[in-house]
């Protein structure tokens, strides 16, 4: 009950700290996904877009794929055994 009470309090003042923050909303402008797609479309004269979207896929797993394993590694340098 002890240990509710101040965890209760701790977690209220997180949410005060966290109402403070205020919000903000991104959006992208549609030059951006016009150049993309003019992009997409300037390669696939070049390689087939199947092809293209397959190397584009693999490619994009390689780096989430570094991404989580350097952040994993960086959770295991952390933990005392």
């Amino acid at each position: 009950m002890i240990t509710e009470a101040i965890l209760e309090l701790v977690f209220q003042f997180y949410k005060f700290i966290v109402d403070k923050i205020p919000s903000f909303d991104i959006t992208l402008p549609v030059d951006i996904v016009g150049g993309l797609i003019n992009i997409i479309n300037g390669i696939s004269y070049i390689f087939p877009l199947g092809d293209f979207l397959v190397i584009l896929g693999i490619y994009i797993l390689i780096v989430n794929f570094h991404i989580i394993y350097n952040l994993m590694r960086s959770i295991r340098s952390f933990l005392p055994f």
